[in-house]
């Protein structure tokens, strides 16, 4: 179910290993899943390593994406938007030793990453509209001999979900919107046009 150009790949079960071939290294790609929106994913790092490790959620090109970035202990939130540079949304440190357990969930322009159980700062992040849709992949440094380990990989496409909210919703989010992944809102209406 993975595709890559550089990179070979070995798949057993539920795990992934990734090894970069002659200096080069690229993403590997969940097939099928190029114009995926809102995606659920789930991953166990079992070792601390010093080579960049990366989980693309919305990958469209080298220069388009939404990504997680794991090098050692440090965690990476981070999102190219074609034309322009990588911004990084979250940087965090891990205080606990491995294995970490990463619970990814994005919705729309909201993803929320989970480290054994509990969800990183500030919970629900902004993405950009902008990197909308894209495949779900995976990548590491392009270190001859590395062997980059993913265990435990549990994927799932979300189906889009609308949400009509009523004019006079209060300013607290519903149970309803909550679940949806994509909103529509009413325009205001002008009081004085009421009456």
């Amino acid at each position: 179910s993975w595709l890559a150009f550089n990179t070979q790949i070995k798949a057993v079960g539920h795990d992934l290993v990734l090894l970069p071939q002659n200096g080069k290294a690229d993403a590997a790609i969940l097939r099928g899943s190029n114009l995926w929106d809102n995606v659920s994913l789930s991953v166990t790092f079992e070792q601390k390593e010093d080579v960049d490790r990366y989980i693309y959620l919305r990958y469209a090109t080298p220069n388009s994406f939404l990504r997680i970035n794991l090098r050692g202990a440090r965690v990476l939130v981070q999102e190219r938007v074609l034309g322009q540079g990588l911004y990084t949304i979250v940087d965090e440190t891990i205080s606990t030793q491995p294995p970490w357990q990463f619970d990814v969930l994005l919705k729309g322009n909201r993803l929320r990453v989970s480290l054994d159980g509990k969800p990183l700062d500030p919970g629900f992040m902004p993405v950009s509209p902008t990197v909308r849709l894209g495949a779900v992949a995976l990548g590491t440094d392009n270190i001859e001999g590395y062997e980059g380990h993913f265990s435990g990989l549990k994927i799932a496409k979300i189906p889009t979900v609308w949400c009509i909210e009523p004019a006079d919703a209060t300013a607290h989010m519903s149970p309803i919107l909550l679940d949806a992944t994509a909103c529509v809102v009413p325009l205001a209406t002008n009081s004085a046009e009421a009456e």
